[in-house]
């Protein structure tokens, strides 16, 4: 056998309650994590597996074994298993595989099987045979009749799976366990699960036949490893240890204490199991030290020997990896086929952790020297070799020091295939600043990550100290200006996608000193301000007060064209539109037959008149305000339309919106990805936004953008660089929502930077380039409990009354349903029951029920889901009558095991239907969450889909955006199809009359399925939506939960909104609070300056942006502008209070803004400031407050009883606000002031 170069092995294994020890689960039936492994999902059985919980697999019979050992949920037992294999084709095809029979195979104690899929892909033969040059033959590959993306036959298989097997050394070659997903972490990643040395490897077994016929392999083959419940020699991380203490603390956030594996190696941590090489093992084990090194400091877990065997590791395999871990590649790029090999050899020669260079020369000067098989091209690129000058050289033994795959050494290697993928920079300026790698090719999925180039220009003394790099790409310190700004630069673009687009050098220097490197990067925040003016141009550095700031140059030269757009526009020259808005409006709606309505139709006139003259505004305000009716009276305008419209949304839902609006204009709406990506502002591959300076868009004289609050800077500056010409620019949105997955909040600056000081007491709300709505008529609307309800979290303060729906669990709202539940096993029990009860069905587990709520229509006991024909509507119309909303992906209460529970309730007939071999007439079950024909589904990437993926062409978009939901509506086999049904067919709600295709390779293992199940989704994915029917689930004190998370949640239904919430209904008033706020937390300068400030809480502080939140002087943050003065005026007269603080009588709570308990009368005053009076909704609930007071013994001043708790009110004047003399006079003569 051939000699390998040495590697590691990672080894994916699915989540498991009780230690992976040879035991079935504690919970089986709450372990959802373990259920997204395809392997698990189509055999997991939670009522068979309850049966035998928590028992030892020694003492079950095997047949009662559970589904997940064969995904090697076994690899800590400390006995023996045998497992019996069965060739997935046996069944299938029975004429070619049929004569494969039950095949037993032995796993030692403390092993797991590695299962290499990659290498078994039939379409990476070619490229293995190449790199390798193994014994492979594609001619030798079977017939089946079918397409197989598979290696069958045994001698391909033999061969692929023996290299692999090739490169694990015993005692050298760590083996590192994963997770693909686990509970405690958001969405799909790899987390590190252990790590230990592989101690043997075992022989291939072949499968057993009955008779003569073709041979076969099993895969998977036993690796023995050294970790042990209380070994020496390797580890399970103490992720049991943290789960028990975040039961005790569901607000602890346990993302920061989990060891990721390295996204620069993201392929070597996937395929079940894949060779890890020494940079990703060196990456991986850093991860898991940091992990271990914030647990122990938080949670006092001890880990001491466990960071001492990672560092010892660590020496080991930097001497292993030596200094120029990619010569093999770099020889490759060169031209040298056999390079891999040959630099092997090398190295092998000179020993670990010497320089292979000279051998390299002495190679190319005499081929002999190196065995037969490794000769070849050697003696015909001698010359070249020779041939190349000082600094040609320089470049190559530079790459060499870097660990790179064959194409990132092929696009690196030369100027001009590193200009066509947009890298463009000399030799020259790479060797002299190797960094540069990194930051030129960081926008690129297939671009350098900055690890892998700072382990190749500063690695581990033992490495570096013996094979100085050269001048001038030399570091004399870790604290190299050049290394400095590329970490700087990394650490910038990872607060960018968290939200922030600037950082202050001591944030900044942490995140830096923090990192996953070795040697760590000691900045501080002196050195990043010192350093920071020659960071430029990749970095700006901002002077904010007394500290400095450091920025991302795209997010200057943004800042600058937003400012130039909105500030510049606001106070131009305005437009002329001689249109009478009241007029049009009432003939519309007719007269207004209350104050309500007359105010309404007012404040849209208004409004009307300014999105019209202004050249750019902002229409803002709550679901069912009457944004979009505003916009329709404006699109319509004959003055509007002839100057060009260009209506936008960020997601295809609001797209539709937008599109009605342009209902016989002539004009198709588009997503703004769809719009930009045509003006060459938008990658669709890497999902990235960007100016340009390609040609701008013209003819649009007004554009309007929906659901602002979703858009990125990115996004907002890529659209105010594409087009120009624009008379009129208006962003429609509501600030109060989520902010948006990525970069800044601009829609909530530039609100805030038009909002005048003093609108709080204004009507309208009308200011040049701004225009808000207040009232709420969705349905008759503002006294509607859940319009209520969502007031609490939304901008606009609720009226004093509103606080009666916190404590309204007892009483029925037609709109407004509240459900407790307290443990996951009690959540997954009233779920079934809601729905059965929300949805009408006739029991929990009515199929045909609960397809029809889905539009099914039932012919001759079939449920069938039709498409949109012919004028007759489809299943997809009735897609959005319910929708259930959680704000995380894991856990029981999370999407996705609420979808699988989902699907497993109501479902499961259709799933047996598709996965029949024999008169099959759906499809068969697609991807790890098997979905099947009905289902419903979400698209989750912008891309095109057009051509033959769309049916009928005609009139088709051909264009798919992330979030756009629909239902599987074919294929169903009709007499006429020959073939078994294969296409997976989705009519979407946003593309009524057009079904796309999809197929088997839009759901790979490995990579990010192009749907998903969508019964459940997350209140991200659902911003831009609406529901009739919403079913919300919030979990405890749950860390992601925030103010504008719960307000968007509860601004996505029509209709009727379940609020199903764990613990005590009362914990939901906290996620209330203004410092709850995730849109203020973020750190932008994009119109103001940025200055944060401290909000000290019980653990710690938080930060808020200056300009979003009140806060008091002594760190309290309260709702409005008149409580902001009314706190200050206490505080002066040193008044102690409490705000908000709950007063329970009588089974009711409610919240007084402020409670004053006077200590020397003993006297208990409440305090309630009513602003906004002039509306008739706020009085009528204030009154119904102010009577619930006066029953409850508690009297205006004047009339209570001497000692009585007393309460005081203060008002909102609509010429004046609030009247500070007022304030003083209560002050003085109620609180003792």
């Amino acid at each position: 056998m051939k000699d390998f170069p040495l590697k590691h092995v990672s080894i994916r294994v699915p989540w498991h309650d009780a230690g992976w020890a040879g035991t079935v689960c504690h919970k089986p039936h709450l372990n959802g994590a373990c259920a997204k492994l395809k392997g698990i999902t189509a055999n997991k059985d939670d009522l068979a597996e309850q049966q035998i919980a928590g028992q030892s697999l020694d003492e079950i019979p095997c047949e009662k074994w559970p589904c997940c050992v064969e995904e090697r949920a076994t690899f800590m037992a400390p006995f023996e298993i045998t497992v019996i294999k069965r060739h997935a084709l046996a069944k299938k095809s029975p004429d070619q595989y049929g004569h494969f029979v039950e095949t037993p195979q032995r796993f030692p104690a403390f092993s797991a099987g590695i299962l290499p899929f990659r290498w078994m892909m039939k379409g990476n033969l070619a490229d293995y045979q190449e790199l390798y040059e193994l014994d492979l033959d594609d001619s030798r590959e079977p017939e089946l009749g079918y397409d197989t993306n598979w290696v069958h036959e045994a001698q391909n298989q033999t061969a692929l799976l023996n290299s692999f097997a090739a490169h694990i050394r015993r005692e050298d070659s760590l083996c590192l366990f994963y997770a693909k997903h686990v509970p405690f972490v958001e969405g799909v990643g790899r987390i590190l699960i252990g790590v230990g040395r592989v101690k043997a490897v075992g022989g291939l077994t072949e499968y057993s036949r009955s008779r003569e016929g073709m041979r076969g392999m099993v895969w998977e083959r036993p690796l023995q490893h050294s970790i042990r419940p209380n070994g020496q020699d390797g580890f399970l991380m103490p992720y049991a240890e943290l789960l028990k203490i975040a039961e005790q603390d569901q607000s602890i956030d346990l993302a920061p204490y989990v060891a990721h594996a390295p996204a620069e190696q993201w392929e070597e941590f996937s395929y079940a199991s894949e060779l890890v090489c020494h940079d990703a093992a060196i990456s991986a084990l850093l991860s898991i030290e940091n992990a271990l090194g914030r647990i122990e400091t938080d949670f006092g877990i001890a880990t001491e020997w466990q960071r001492q065997w990672l560092h010892d590791e660590l020496i080991r395999l930097w001497k292993v990896r030596g200094p120029f871990p990619g010569l093999g590649a770099v020889l490759k790029a060169f031209g040298l086929s056999r390079g891999i090999f040959v630099a092997h050899h090398l190295q092998q020669r000179v020993g670990d952790n010497a320089d292979p260079w000279p051998e390299v020369d002495l190679a190319f000067s005499n081929p002999g020297k190196l065995p037969q098989e490794l000769r070849r091209d050697l003696k015909e690129l001698a010359t070249t070799w020779k041939s190349l000058s000082s600094p040609r050289r320089a470049w190559l033994r530079l790459l060499s020091r870097f660990e790179l795959t064959a194409e990132q050494a092929e696009i690196l290697y030369d100027e001009t295939a590193r200009a066509k993928v947009g890298w463009g920079e000399s030799d020259r300026n790479l060797i002299n600043n190797p960094y540069r790698i990194y930051e030129i090719s960081r926008q690129d999925p297939r671009g350098i990550e900055l690890l892998t180039v700072d382990r190749g220009v500063f690695p581990e003394d033992v490495v570096r100290l013996k094979h100085p790099l050269e001048q001038p790409s030399q570091l004399e310190s870790s604290l190299d200006f050049r290394r400095v700004r590329a970490f700087t630069i990394q650490a910038l673009e990872n607060a960018a996608a968290a939200g922030h687009t600037l950082q202050f050098a001591g944030s900044l220097a942490e995140e830096i000193r923090n990192g996953k490197t070795q040697p760590k990067c000691l900045v501080t925040a002196d050195i990043l301000a010192a350093v920071a003016p020659k960071m430029e141009p990749e970095v700006m550095a901002i002077v904010s007060g007394d500290q400095v700031a450091l920025q991302l140059k795209r997010y200057e030269t943004i800042r600058e064209l937003v400012r130039k757009q909105v500030v510049g526009r606001v106070g131009g020259q305005r437009h002329v539109v001689a249109l009478n808005w009241s007029k049009l409006i009432e003939e519309k709606f007719g007269s207004p037959g209350d104050p309500q309505e007359r105010a309404a139709q007012q404040e849209k006139a208004s409004a009307l008149l300014e999105l019209a003259e202004s050249r750019f505004s902002v229409l803002i305000g709550p679901a069912g305000a009457g944004k979009t009716s505003v916009l329709g009276f404006l699109c319509s305008a004959k003055a509007i339309k002839d100057d060009g419209l260009l209506l936008l949304a960020p997601t295809g839902k609001a797209r539709v919106r937008m599109q009605e609006l342009a209902s016989g204009a002539g004009i198709r709406a588009q997503t703004i990805a769809q719009f930009l990506l045509q003006q060459g502002r938008y990658d669709a591959l890497t999902g990235r936004y960007h100016v340009s300076d390609k040609p701008k868009a013209t003819g649009f004289g007004t554009v309007i953008v929906d659901e602002s609050s979703m858009l990125t800077e990115d996004m907002l500056g890529a659209l105010f660089d594409a087009v120009q010409g624009v008379k009129r620019f208006i962003l429609v949105g509501d600030p109060a929502q989520l902010p948006p997955i990525g970069a800044g909040r601009p829609f909530v600056d530039i609100v805030s930077k038009l909002k005048p000081a003093n609108i709080e007491t204004r009507f309208p709300r009308i200011a040049p380039g701004y225009a808000e709505l207040t009232i709420e008529r969705r349905q008759i609307g503002s006294e509607r409990p859940d319009l209520r309800l969502a007031r609490w979290f939304g901008a606009v303060s609720p009226a004093a009354g509103e606080d009666d729906v916190l404590s309204a669990e007892d009483e029925t709202y037609s709109a407004l349903r509240f459900v407790s539940w307290s443990t996951p096993e009690d959540f997954k029990e009233k779920l079934i029951s809601v729905l059965a009860e929300e949805l009408n069905l006739t029991d929990p587990h009515d199929q045909r029920g609960f397809n029809k709520t889905l539009g099914a229509i039932t012919y001759q006991n079939n449920d069938y889901f039709n498409s949109t024909r012919d004028g007759k509507p489809g299943a997809v119309a009735k897609i959005e009558s319910w929708q259930i909303l959680s704000p995380i992906r894991g856990m029981t209460f999370g999407v996705s095991d609420i979808n699988r529970q989902i699907h497993e309730c109501y479902r499961a007939n259709l799933v047996e239907f598709a996965s029949r071999e024999r008169n099959r007439v759906i499809p068969k079950p697609a991807g790890d969450e098997r979905i099947v024909y009905g289902d419903k589904v979400i698209n989750l990437t912008n891309h095109r889909r057009d051509g033959k993926r769309v049916y009928p062409r005609d009139g088709a978009i051909g264009y798919l955006a992330n979030g756009e939901i629909g239902i599987i509506v074919g294929q169903w086999k009709t007499p006429k199809m020959t073939m078994k049904p294969n296409i997976i067919k989705v009519e979407f709600a946003s593309q009524p009359g057009f079904t796309y295709d999809f197929y088997a390779n839009d759901f790979k293992e490995e990579g990010d399925a192009a749907l998903e199940l969508a019964y459940a989704l997350t209140v991200h994915k659902a911003q831009g939506s609406q529901f009739g029917l919403v079913i919300l689930v919030l979990p405890e004190g749950h860390p992601i939960i925030s103010r504008e998370l719960i307000y968007t949640a509860l601004t996505r239904h029509q209709d009727r909104v379940v609020v199903m919430y764990q613990g005590q209904l009362s914990r939901l008033k906290e996620f209330a609070s203004p410092h709850r706020s995730e849109t203020a937390r973020r750190r932008t300068n994009l119109l103001t300056e940025c200055k944060m400030l401290e909000f000290p809480q019980a653990k710690g502080s938080i930060f808020l942006q200056d300009g979003l939140i009140h806060r008091t002087s002594k760190g309290l943050a309260v709702r409005s502008k008149s409580e902001l003065l009314i706190a200050e005026a206490l505080h002066s007269h040193s008044i102690p209070f409490e705000y908000e603080k709950p007063l329970s009588i009588g089974g009711k709570t409610r919240y007084p803004d402020f409670t004053i308990e006077d200590d020397i009368s003993g006297r208990i005053i409440y305090w309630e400031h009513l602003g906004m009076l002039d509306r008739e909704d706020y009085r009528s609930s204030w009154a119904k407050k102010l009577k619930w007071y006066n029953e409850s013994g508690i009297l205006p001043v004047a009339t209570a009883n001497i000692g009585a708790p007393v309460l005081v009110t203060t008002e909102d004047s609509a010429e004046l606000g609030l009247d500070m003399a007022v304030v003083t006079k209560i002050i003085r003569e109620v609180c003792g002031g």
